[in-house]
């Protein structure tokens, strides 16, 4: 093995237990002070807990109750068939808590990895894997009980794959990463539209990467994520007559985006009256679900229901709705973390408060330089390749461009949902850290040739 592989391994090795150490010492407080349950659990936490009790102890998904087969529809199985592993063994959450430390580990040192394999720099691995290690996104999540964490895992674990694959001019890698893009869609149905969306990733991978692209291993990349995806809305046809991933995007249209939509349109209006409305109309759309499903109303008929009230309400004035929409967006990619709400059950003495208080208020700062950095990059796009014509240079631009897009995915996406923070971004907050080391670099590099230029002259 040469010596910088032995380097390589030392760096990703320093941030696996560095990211270890910050999310066991952040799960050690909440098992310990026993307040997870009041932190950890939420209304989709129970409504994934109901699935993975079939599967563990039932064998099977949904009961034969019509609220459990409503959940069933909503919720797609990956986190319920997570959550069921430890339930099956009567340790369930607290041993999911540990799990997720070690998954949430991974994340940094794969984005470490990938930071190298892309810019070639240990300095690069380094600062990427630090970042990451210290997200706030990803230490709150490892101790919820939520998709997200293990969601953003597998996301990244998929990106490596066809990364790698495109790299080294391997099919199979190519082919795992389809399959494992597949089941994020399985994990969490934002990934619906991914399938289409990633041909954009893999053209301009494959062409940082001077690869050509072989289009019948493109083709078999792309089907086999619409097969899972597919696979999965042929069981809820045949279950419920819906043929969707899931109806959770009816659902977030009609309780959270028509919500603010209508708000809108009132004289009065506030962010604190916005989410007061959301807390309202949630609680009555609940109400209204519950006693349509025990009077015989059919879930599809309560699916179509809210999806033309939704219709209805966005198209009714397509100004307020992209206001609202821009204004979500904006807020998930930089509103700040649900500390506030954390921070209330954790001991205020302890140095894990102290030090999480000072991570948020870095991250909030950080995210604004990385936000400017990254806007500075696509304004000056148009030179930047004309100026730059070395192959490092164009292998940097592409891929800076795949990564962009794969954020801006998640962005897009997150638009529809109001008061979520940037756990809907998480996934994809590698592909940012890695641009902005990329951007670091470039910047770098030419301050170094304009110094030695001048130097020269």
């Amino acid at each position: 093995m040469k010596k910088k592989h032995y380097i390589l391994a030392a760096i990703l090795l320093v941030v696996g237990i560095f990211s270890l150490l910050i999310r066991g010492s952040y799960v050690n407080i909440l098992v310990n002070e026993n307040n997870y349950k009041e932190t950890s659990i939420n209304q989709d936490s129970h409504e994934y807990i109901h699935l993975a009790k079939n599967i563990a102890n039932l064998k099977c998904y949904a009961q034969n109750s019509i609220y459990s087969r409503y959940l069933s529809v909503l919720r797609t199985p990956g986190f319920p068939v997570f959550y069921a592993l430890f339930e099956y063994f009567g340790t369930a959450p607290v041993s999911l808590f540990w799990t997720q430390v070690v998954v949430g580990a991974c994340i940094p040192v794969i984005a470490a990895l990938l930071a190298f394999m892309i810019i070639k720099k240990f300095s690069a691995s380094i600062v990427t894997g630090f970042l990451s290690s210290i997200s706030t996104s990803s230490i709150f999540l490892t101790g919820a009980i939520m998709v997200d964490l293990l969601f953003a895992f597998v996301f990244i674990v998929g990106f490596f794959l066809l990364y790698f694959g495109i790299v080294h001019l391997k099919k199979i890698p190519i082919l795992i990463a389809g399959l494992v893009f597949g089941i994020c869609s399985l994990i969490k149905p934002t990934t619906i539209i991914w399938p289409l969306y990633s041909i954009l990733i893999y053209f301009f991978l494959s062409k940082a990467n001077k690869a050509s692209i072989k289009y019948d291993i493109l083709i078999i990349f792309v089907m086999v994520q619409i097969a899972i995806v597919a696979g999965w809305g042929l069981r809820n046809f045949h279950t419920e007559r819906i043929f969707t991933l899931s109806t959770i995007g009816t659902q977030t249209l009609r309780h959270y985006l028509s919500v603010e939509v209508i708000e809108l349109g009132k004289e009065k209006n506030s962010p604190s009256t916005i989410i007061k409305s959301i807390k309202s109309e949630q609680k009555r759309l609940r109400r209204e679900v519950q006693l349509a499903l025990n009077t015989g109303t059919s879930i599809k008929k309560l699916h179509d229901t809210q999806l033309n009230e939704s219709i209805n309400i966005l198209f009714s004035n397509l100004y307020r709705t992209y206001i609202c929409y821009r204004r979500n967006i904006t807020e998930n990619i930089s509103g700040p973390n649900l500390w506030h709400f954390y921070s209330k059950k954790f001991p205020k003495r302890s140095f894990m408060y102290k030090f999480l208080t000072l991570l948020v208020s870095f991250n909030s700062y950080l995210l604004k330089i990385i936000y400017l950095l990254v806007l500075l990059f696509v304004i000056s796009l148009p030179w930047f390749n004309k100026l730059y014509k070395n192959e490092l240079s164009k292998h940097l631009f592409y891929t800076s461009l795949a990564l962009i897009l794969t954020f801006l995915y998640f962005a897009l996406i997150s638009g529809v949902t109001f008061w979520t923070g940037p756990r809907i971004v998480y996934p994809a907050e590698f592909a940012l850290l890695i641009v902005s080391v990329i951007i670091g670099h470039c910047f770098i590099g030419f301050i170094s040739a304009s110094f030695q230029s001048t130097k020269n002259a």
